[in-house]
């Protein structure tokens, strides 16, 4: 137990690097820094995971966590997974009767133990299997959205995607609207992918994958399930508004994404859109801000509406653009146990102009990290909607066969130690507009009043002595 704690104490500072604030993506923001992934590169081969890999998770939620969580109310979810699991398998004649309701943790998880191993000698059980299914049950029992078991195949494309990397999907972000009883909502479409070419809209209500409910599913599900070879085919039903659900057919293709995008606007006034916060955007976040310099900006829209998060670090490069070097971005807290650090700007090439930031509904996590410090710090004026109020820090720790545990570790305040969480950050000059996947176009009103916002201060600026 000392060994797997000093480690587990190695790998909590490592990964305080990544701390995560994805909010639920179908891009599944929510993934360790390039950093931590390479350093996996001399760990052993994987192993399968058992009973051992049960308790671990329990002391690391018990450990970590942000809140006090209840041995027996962790270990008896763990229980209800494997019912369910046998159930689905058609496995009769075992039986996992509910945990005591008193004993210390020791008995409750020699309990616990028996039944596991009653449960993994049955006919056609495979320990892997009923372990994930034990591990799903229990972080249910934490009733907290952020909080989840990925198995190896789920961890793996969560890499995948947040290093911008080619994938077989159809192209769009989905999140779990926790306001709309957690629908499995459309975020916004990729450019040019197929579920652009189809004409899936921002807001859409996935009812359906192929033929399976969404009710219930979490996006590591409906993306495992949406996502598949290039080629073949995955069959959505979709609610719009009042209308009737209708499907979709759609193509896997190869995705490509990138987290920002540029242009010039009139009047020599950049637009940035950034997309998500992920491995590689500070480097095509300055990227694309020199472009725009090269161009002639001599103002900048900073838009991450539909943007629901990513990296803490990404947020923290994008901030370090426009503030002083040391000034601090956004501070992880918990007071459970006695985290609180501050995390401070980085030397960055400034940029030295008027901004505006845009943000939405949909605007979550690391988005929220950017606005706040922009706000705070005096840099940005907020034009558009209240964000999501996603304040929770997510940590990821591997698994021995390369699933991974995520859970959330702390909240984050914003520099003038602002906690947003299921509150949002709430704009200086309110536009409030129907979801879209057609932002910084012609009929984007929220940006032409971003637009008029910059116009106004490029008068003031002007107007100084």
């Amino acid at each position: 137990m000392a060994g797997r704690s000093a480690n587990f104490k190695t790998q909590a500072a490592l990964m305080l690097l990544a701390v995560l604030l994805g909010a639920a993506l179908g891009l599944l923001a929510f993934q360790p820094l390039k950093a931590w992934l390479d350093s996996r590169q001399s760990q052993p081969e994987p192993s399968p995971i058992g009973l051992e890999t049960i308790n671990e998770v329990l002391d690391l939620l018990q450990e970590d966590y942000i809140r006090s969580l209840d041995t027996r109310e962790l270990l008896q979810g763990a229980v209800t997974g494997m019912r369910v699991f046998l159930e689905k398998k058609g496995i009769e004649g075992v039986e996992l009767p509910d945990l005591p309701e008193d004993g210390d943790r020791a008995q409750l998880q020699e309990e616990f133990t028996r039944r596991f191993l009653a449960a993994q000698v049955a006919p056609g059980v495979e320990i892997p299997e009923l372990s994930y299914a034990a591990l799903a049950g229990l972080v249910a029992a934490v009733k907290d959205p952020y909080t989840a078991v990925l198995d190896p195949q789920q961890f793996r494309r969560l890499s995948e995607q947040m290093s911008g990397g080619n994938f077989g999907g159809v192209g769009i972000y989905l999140e779990n609207d926790l306001r709309r009883d957690g629908r499995l909502t459309v975020i916004e479409p990729i450019e040019n992918s197929p579920a652009a070419a189809a004409g899936i809209q921002t807001g859409d209500w996935i009812t359906r994958i192929d033929d399976e409910d969404t009710a219930g599913m979490d996006i590591e599900s409906a993306a495992s399930r949406i996502r598949g070879e290039v080629g073949t085919r995955v069959v959505l039903t979709l609610k719009r508004g009042d209308r009737d659900p209708f499907r979709v057919t759609l193509q896997r293709q190869q995705i490509h994404v990138s987290s920002t995008t540029s242009k010039m606007l009139r009047d020599r006034i950049g637009y940035l859109r950034i997309r998500f916060f992920g491995e590689d955007t500070g480097r095509e976040f300055e990227a694309d801000l020199d472009k725009l310099v090269a161009q002639g900006a001599r103002a900048l829209v900073l838009d991450v509406r539909n943007n629901g998060g990513g990296y803490i670090s990404a947020a923290l490069d994008v901030v370090s653009h426009f503030v002083d070097k040391g000034s601090v971005v956004v501070s992880v807290v918990n007071p459970r146990v006695e985290r609180n650090e501050s995390h401070r700007a980085e030397s960055r090439k400034k940029f030295r102009m008027p901004v505006v930031l845009l943000m939405n509904r949909f605007s979550a996590s690391a988005s929220e990290i950017t606005a706040g410090a922009l706000k705070d710090l005096g840099v940005a004026v907020l034009v558009g909607e209240t964000t999501f109020g996603k304040a929770s820090v997510q940590s990821l720790h591997q698994l021995s066969d390369g699933g991974a545990l995520r859970h959330t570790i702390a909240h984050y305040l914003t520099p003038n130690g602002r906690d947003i969480h299921r509150q949002g950050i709430t704009p200086d000059v309110v536009v409030e507009a129907e979801p879209s996947n057609k932002l910084g176009g012609t009929e984007d009103e929220q940006l032409r009043a971003a637009v008029r916002q910059l116009h106004k201060l490029l008068t003031r600026a002007q107007a100084r002595p």
